[in-house]
């Protein structure tokens, strides 16, 4: 949407009924857009899973670590457009422990904490498929931590469902980046590398766009 700007000068020459109806049209530009600033300001530290000597889990196709990386960099790319500060554990293929990525959110007193990841099963087979997201099992399920999880799972979902990713819902556990983070945490695993089904969704350009514009819409939800 293109914003209504005016110079100082061009303001001077306007008619106070010309400014009354450029008020008006501001206010109907806003009400027909009223997310539009709904993030500003809002801290968001991206997590990509693994990195550097920790491929995570991999196929013949595609490494997780390289997975999760391109999605960190888009989910940034939209988050800044719609005003959040965003800061990335690691913005290339290097490694990062647990702890530090812990940290470096805690440090930069994020409001929220999202870390990506793509799943594997030990049986190598496509028994194990689907989409699931996490956060910490010490967290009430009425908690603000559990409610923006449970928003930004059900919309993530809800876009990437026409891909055949199965859902496999909000679950808790201690991961360490959810246990050692100050802020409002949620892992997700956005399908298993041990799935070809799973895989060859998950590594389409349109699946990505899709499931990191689910991510933006739950962080919205959540904040409404």
């Amino acid at each position: 949407m293109s914003k209504l700007t005016f110079s100082e000068a061009e303001l001077k020459r306007l008619s106070p009924s010309d400014l009354k109806t450029l008020e008006t049209i501001k206010a109907k530009l806003k009400a027909s857009n009223p997310n539009k600033d709904l993030l500003k300001g809002l801290k968001v530290v991206i997590d990509a899973g693994h990195g550097g000597k920790d491929s995570g889990a991999f196929n013949a196709v595609v490494k997780e670590k390289d997975l999760v990386l391109n999605q960190a960099k888009s989910l940034t790319s939209m988050l800044v457009s719609v005003g959040a500060e965003v800061f990335l554990t690691r913005g290339n293929d290097t490694f990062v422990e647990l702890s530090q990525r812990a940290k470096f959110a805690n440090t930069k007193n994020a409001d929220l904490f999202i870390s990506l990841h793509a799943n594997r099963s030990q049986t190598r087979s496509d028994d194990s498929l689907g989409f699931e997201s996490y956060v910490h099992d010490s967290l009430s399920k009425t908690g603000k931590t559990y409610k923006i999880g449970k928003a930004i799972h059900n919309a993530v979902h809800e876009k990437i469902k026409p891909f055949g990713i199965k859902d496999r819902g909000l679950k808790q556990a201690n991961f360490a980046v959810l246990r050692e983070t100050k802020m409002p945490a949620i892992l997700l695993e956005c399908g298993f590398l041990t799935s070809t089904k799973d895989t060859n969704a998950m590594t389409l350009d349109e699946f990505r766009t899709a499931y990191c514009t689910g991510i933006l819409r739950g962080i919205k939800e959540a904040l409404r």
